[in-house]
């Protein structure tokens, strides 16, 4: 299986590789699911909040609602905060995953100039697959 460096990613590649870190922190990261919750019920105890960002009207807002402003984007800075150490460590799995194989492509075709068998195996590829995952839970967990 080949792993596509992010520079070799079609937009809409890139854009589902991102989607999936997303999907993978609310699933396995409950701080970050607690994080999205939060800024929703802002919004929607606040609905004035929502319209912060149409530029062609002007919003003024409550005492009340620039304190859940605040609030809201302090929560959103943490949120951005998981989303990239999450994207970091994809990136940095993709290249590794691109250099190990490189590497046995090339131990691959030395070996059979050789006259021996490529090693490793795909079960071994697999297995590393695993361990790199493992690795990633264990630095998301600190």
């Amino acid at each position: 299986m080949e792993h596509l460096s992010i520079f070799e990613m079609s937009t809409d590649e890139l854009i589902q590789t991102l989607s999936c870190a997303r999907l993978r922190l609310k699933e396995e990261n409950p701080e970050y699911e607690r994080l999205r919750n939060e800024v929703v019920k802002i919004v929607k105890q606040y609905p004035n909040l929502d319209n912060i960002y149409d530029t062609k009207s002007t919003l003024e807002l409550t005492k009340e609602e620039c304190k859940m402003l605040q609030k809201m984007m302090e929560l959103k800075l943490k949120i951005k905060e998981y989303e990239e150490s999450e994207f970091l460590i994809e990136g940095a799995l993709r290249t590794y995953l691109n250099l190990q194989e490189q590497a046995m492509n090339c131990n691959s075709r030395h070996n059979s100039r050789m006259g021996q068998l490529p090693n490793p195996t795909k079960a071994k590829r697999k297995e590393n697959f695993n361990e790199k995952k493992t690795y990633k839970k264990a630095i998301l967990v600190r």
